[in-house]
């Protein structure tokens, strides 16, 4: 008796691992589930967890949607097409490890949220939008190609940390300066036409090959980076290269101090000014 009981008890622990693993995935999006069902070859039955692990694709362009929520698990989604839609904004879930290619043009995106950890996402495409901040361009440090095209810009400000990035497309915005930060240090092609863009400025030791301006006027200025922090009672202003300069107010007539090296020290009361390093 004592060991048919240990044989059916051994039986049921078997059969608990396999109904663990069909875990059902409730309340998905019908459109999201039926292309999950064509990417799978699964026209019937419940979509799992270990479903959803095996997406690679999901083209949802053209749906007129106007809001999306996407399913947590899609682990081995390497490409995601939402473009011509009629999204304002949007949330992407987490676990998005494997994703590649991300396709948001053409909506009526205002904000937009992306999740940590999209370490593989090398394309972005933000086309015919309305965005304006994007500091949830931050952490993605794999991303060579940024597409912000018609996005009525008139300034832009990039985060820290797209040092991968290799091209920026900026055409038909507003934008009529443009300052790059010092970490777009792989940008090799950088595309303005159809902006009013008089000004650009661009860090020393970047290496821009491609610079598309179109019919516009425009000039660029190579700037070296300073660094200004507090040391003591004192200001501490440092730079790689070049001649410090400063002004006391802008729009006026810079003057180079003579004899500064870096790190050059400033009295923290002297009165209120601008500083710059230029090349000699």
């Amino acid at each position: 008796m004592a060991k048919k009981s240990f044989q059916l008890l051994t039986l049921l622990m078997l059969a608990v691992p396999s109904i663990l693993w069909a875990q059902v995935v409730e309340n998905l999006d019908p459109k999201v589930s039926l292309l999950i069902r064509s990417e799978l070859g699964k026209p019937t039955g419940d979509i799992t967890a270990d479903d959803l692990s095996r997406v690679t694709t999901l083209n949802l362009r053209s749906n007129q949607l106007t809001s999306l929520t996407l399913p947590d698990g899609l682990t081995s989604l390497t490409s995601l097409n939402l473009g011509d839609n009629n999204l304002t904004s949007l949330i992407l879930p987490h676990g998005l490890t494997s994703l590649t290619t991300l396709n948001l043009e053409e909506n009526n995106l205002t904000s937009l949220t992306l999740p940590e950890g999209l370490t593989s996402l090398t394309e972005l495409k933000l086309w015919y939008n309305q965005l304006t901040d994007f500091s949830f361009l931050e952490g993605l440090t794999s991303l060579t190609t940024l597409g912000l095209v018609a996005n009525n810009l008139t300034s832009l400000t990039l985060p820290e940390g797209l040092t991968s990035l290799t091209e920026l497309n900026l055409r038909i915005n507003q934008l009529m300066s443009l300052r790059l930060p010092e970490g777009l240090t792989s940008l090799t092609t950088l595309r303005l036409e159809f902006n009013p863009i008089e000004l650009l400025s661009v860090p020393i030791g970047f290496n821009l090959k491609n610079v598309h301006f179109g019919f516009n006027k425009y000039a660029i200025a190579f700037y070296i980076p300073i660094t200004i922090e507090r040391a003591g009672n004192n200001i501490e202003i440092t730079w790689t290269e070049g001649l410090l300069q400063s002004i006391d107010a802008l729009g006026g007539e810079w003057n180079t101090i003579e004899g500064a090296t870096s790190p050059h020290e400033v009295e923290i009361n002297e009165p209120h000014k601008f500083f710059r390093a230029m090349q000699e």
